[in-house]
């Protein structure tokens, strides 16, 4: 089931597949369309109805040719807006962003508009028949009428893509954008837990026994992993399994994936549970909200960079972090053990720690931009803001973020006004994490 929800989440994060939907849907209108002339008009004339568009057969051409010239030119427009976006967004910010425009439903709404559009005009066209072509004339009116309504509705498409674009490529809406799917994959790791507090029978074995290992045949980013399948599975043979490596790690062919700890398998099994890790060539936010703490990182970084110097970028990316760190903090450990029907433990899966995620978010944006006092004051406010809204067992690792936060700024800030600021700031932060409890 992972497999082909991967393979479901990349065919519509692609640019094509939507398009291509709406171009068959083209295809199709303008074969019922071209047919509803006679159930529509039945031996009525077009012209005694005002809403239809009639005329000659040339008119027609005119009219379906000047619509399918402007579209495609049109398409083309959009598609260098498409990549200038890409271009400027992977300059300004972080080359892994490029995965929001490309999964952008927008974008890829407009296009699939367009190239519907010029598809179904140009397959109407061909059905145009005039008096000295052979046959009886025909000018299908009700199709003709509807390819203007589409080329009205394509116009009205594009406005919204230029403004849409504009929008999309500011920082503040890419952040908001990973901040939001990374608390959603939080929520779907949390929410497929199945740790209901079933006591593991006296007998079972140990889970940090050595086993025998089930490797990688190929090497790339681990997307997905079928923890339902390896569960029917270890099931099915009577065996419990230990994931070596999570949604996000990278595998080369001979790393351990799992690790048999109890139970015997024949080799064909061992296949069947490597099938069940999808690799690919990036990272996937789906099973890995690790990915956005990565990319909103990336952005800050990149912000206080001496070739941008976007500090106000940087302080909107902490925010969002912040933003992230709660929804982890409250979600507790991730990827508790996975039982059987029976209530028998037969997988346990890699826990994203709490303290791991702290660090992830907050050390790179320290190393590189703590001799800014704001950033350094934006830190440890950030930090001890999500201490308050965390229980106490969460607190140590933002605590000792404060705390190193401090020191770097104490290295690197010279201005002594400054200097007392943001002590002033740690002193403040390091306070409130250790007494506020704000009830969420």
């Amino acid at each position: 089931m992972s497999r082909l929800l991967a393979l479901w989440k990349k065919l519509t994060d692609s640019l094509w597949f939507l398009p291509a939907g709406l171009t068959l849907v083209g295809a199709a209108l303008a074969f019922l369309l071209v047919r509803a002339d006679p159930l529509l008009l039945g031996d009525a004339d077009a012209t005694e109805l005002g809403w239809l568009i009639a005329g000659t057969a040339d008119g027609a051409r005119g009219v379906l040719g000047a619509i399918a010239t402007s579209i495609i030119t049109v398409t083309g427009v959009t598609f260098s807006v498409t990549i200038v976006a890409l271009q400027l967004a992977s300059q300004q910010f972080t080359p892994r962003v490029l995965r929001q425009f490309m999964s952008d439903g927008a974008n890829q709404l407009v296009l699939g508009v367009f190239i519907g559009t010029f598809t179904y005009t140009l397959l109407v066209q061909r059905t145009v028949r005039g008096e000295m072509e052979g046959g009886e004339p025909f000018v299908p009116a009700v199709a003709i009428t509807a390819a203007v309504l589409f080329a009205l509705v394509s116009i009205g498409f594009f406005i919204f893509f230029i403004d849409h674009v504009a929008r999309s490529i500011r920082a503040d809406v890419i952040m908001a954008r990973v901040a939001r799917e990374t608390v959603a994959a939080i929520r779907r790791l949390r929410d497929d837990e199945d740790d209901d507090g079933i006591e593991e029978p006296a007998e079972a074995p140990s889970l940090d026994d050595p086993g025998r290992r089930v490797v990688a045949s190929r090497s790339g980013y681990i997307e997905a992993i079928g923890a339902e399948r390896l569960v029917e599975l270890a099931a099915k043979h009577d065996l419990v399994l230990r994931a070596e490596v999570d949604a996000g790690d990278f595998a080369v062919p001979g790393s351990t994936l799992l690790t048999i700890v109890s139970g015997e398998a024949p080799e064909r099994v061992d296949n069947a549970l490597r099938a069940e890790f999808v690799f690919g060539p990036g990272r996937t936010p789906h099973q890995d909200p690790e990915l956005g703490i990565v990319e909103l990182v990336d952005i800050a970084v990149k912000a206080l960079s001496p070739g941008i110097n976007d500090p106000t970028t940087a302080v909107i990316a902490i925010d969002r972090i912040g933003e992230v760190i709660l929804a982890f903090g409250r979600s507790g450990p991730l990827r508790s053990p996975r039982r059987d029907a029976a209530g028998r433990i037969r997988l346990t899966l890699h826990r994203s720690h709490f303290d791991r995620a702290v660090g992830m978010a907050f050390d790179q944006i320290r190393h590189y931009g703590v001799g800014n006092p704001r950033i350094a004051v934006k830190l440890m406010r950030t930090q001890a803001m999500v201490a308050t809204l965390l229980p106490p067992e969460c607190r140590p690792p933002l605590e000792h973020a404060i705390r190193q936060t401090l020191a770097g700024a104490e290295r690197q800030v010279e201005d002594p006004d400054d200097l007392a600021r943001v002590r002033a700031a740690a002193a403040a932060a390091l306070e409130r994490a250790r007494t506020e409890h704000l009830e969420t």
